[in-house]
């Protein structure tokens, strides 16, 4: 963070930067990300913080619980007691130090106006930091195709758990997240085998054109 950035500047990249870690770890739909409140879908649970979203919240309509990585806690502690009270008005100019404001709004994310972020405004900043970033904007629904696809590659025999991570309703769905990751890998296979049959033969010529050749019979 540059020097000159301001405390309300460094609150907003915090927040953000935040909003796409637990999207990484949790990738929620964008609807339930904007809603998150804090006491109300945001618990401490324990030395680590817990989700949790009650059916009629869900596309699924099914009840919806998901405990944080313990890497983020201490991230999640800081954006609570120190960037996300910079983002209320009243405490930008104030000598005094920086109080929580639930009273005032208990979204977790919060807009530089001291009011919660929707979600077409998380979806702008979303796509236009991993843009910045990546060079290829990455949106919230591709960070849950992204999980989906890697642990279907990676961990083929626990692809289930996708269906709970994500929140699928039906076992069809992440099925599909499935078959598609294996398609991709067969096809990763299948140019790795030509590539290396292809080297192969450059390889056998190369030896041929070097091999020296025998005495020539008189004419």
């Amino acid at each position: 963070m540059s020097a000159r950035t301001s405390p309300m500047d460094g609150a907003v990249v915090y927040r953000d930067g935040l909003m796409i870690a637990l999207l990484a770890a949790r990738p929620l739909r964008r609807k339930n990300l904007a809603a998150i409140k804090i006491g109300e879908h945001l618990f401490r649970n324990g030395p680590d913080y817990r989700l949790q979203f009650a059916a009629r919240e869900t596309k699924s309509r099914k009840v919806l619980e998901l405990n944080l990585p313990s890497k983020l806690t201490p991230f999640f502690d800081r954006y609570l007691s120190h960037h996300r009270p910079l983002l209320f008005p009243r405490n930008r100019n104030s000598r005094q130090p920086t109080t929580h404001a639930p009273s005032a709004c208990s979204n977790l994310w919060v807009s530089v106006r001291g009011t919660g972020m929707g979600a077409e405004s998380m979806y702008r900043c979303i796509v236009a930091h991993t843009r910045a970033k990546f060079g290829r904007s990455i949106n919230p629904h591709l960070f849950r195709d992204a999980v989906a696809t890697s642990v279907a590659i990676g961990d083929p025999k626990h692809v289930r758990i996708t269906m709970n991570l994500l929140g699928h309703s039906k076992l069809a769905t992440t099925e599909r997240h499935y078959i598609q990751a294996r398609s991709l890998e067969a096809t990763r296979r299948h140019q790795s085998h030509m590539l290396g049959l292809r080297r192969q033969s450059r390889d056998d010529k190369l030896a041929c054109s070097h091999r020296p050749r025998g005495n020539q019979p008189d004419v």
